[in-house]
């Protein structure tokens, strides 16, 4: 995929609306699934130049597990690991609420620290994800 990619463009069912990054892995977007308009989801797609899709095919196709530790609620939300013309991929609904990032991010320009109460809160929604883990 070249570097001046446009968005919006299709990637199999997801409309890839906006990118939000890459690393050493490949990219990753916030995408809307064509048959689900109104959820956004979050899409990493397994494409570094030197990545061979094949191996990561191969480990998604073998790791069922995976998808049962992803579903729980406090992980993430309608997970699909799968494929589009060679490029493997996961997608996961994006929370409904505010990321931690955003809610941190406007704490730090505010600047507001985050009341108590709602420290507890992620407190224990981390607490139980990772119990699930």
């Amino acid at each position: 995929m070249a570097e001046n990619e446009l968005i919006p463009r299709l990637f199999g069912a997801y409309l890839l609306t906006e990118k939000l990054g890459s690393d050493a892995l490949g990219k990753f977007y916030r995408a809307r699934k064509i048959e689900d308009a109104q959820a956004f989801f979050r899409l990493r797609i397994f494409d570094a130049p030197g990545l061979d899709s094949e191996p990561v095919l191969i480990a998604i196709e073998q790791n069922g597990a995976v998808h049962d530790f992803l579903k729980n609620p406090t992980i993430a939300r309608d997970v699909e690991l799968d494929s589009v013309e060679g490029d493997a991929f996961l997608a996961y609904r994006e929370p409904g609420g505010r990321t931690l990032d955003a809610l941190l991010e406007a704490s730090r320009a505010k600047p507001f620290p985050i009341p108590p109460e709602h420290s507890l809160l992620i407190a224990e929604k981390v607490a139980t994800g990772l119990d699930h883990a």
